[in-house]
């Protein structure tokens, strides 16, 4: 379980006490990884084509296979296998770019 609290400063640093927390949630977090908890995919199409995409992605860049290319063969890949086909007809160039994009918490907080 992951609590949001652990996530940031210590309350007291910030004037709230600890016993009392200004929010607190708690979240079950699921391995969709492929191969794991393959009951939940069977019951959800889309979770199971996610994580067949994933799986993809990971083996391509594995094999050494430049990020970009890795991107196109992916979803490629996914439209010739009928993975997600709905979601990557409207959003592929999208998911292409947030591929590509590196997540910088510097540039976030700027």
């Amino acid at each position: 379980m992951l609590k949001l609290p652990d996530m940031f400063e210590d309350p007291a640093s910030l004037g709230i006490s600890a016993n009392n927390p200004a929010l607190e949630l708690t979240v079950k977090v699921i391995n969709i990884n492929h191969g794991r908890n393959a009951d939940i995919a069977k019951r959800c199409k889309t979770l199971a084509g996610y994580s067949a995409f994933v799986a993809k992605f990971r083996k391509l860049e594995d094999a050494g296979v430049e990020r970009a290319e890795a991107v196109k063969q992916t979803l490629k890949y996914c439209r010739d296998h009928n993975i997600l086909k709905e979601f990557m007809g409207k959003n592929s160039s999208d998911v292409f770019n947030m591929l590509l994009t590196t997540w910088n918490m510097d540039n976030a907080i700027n």
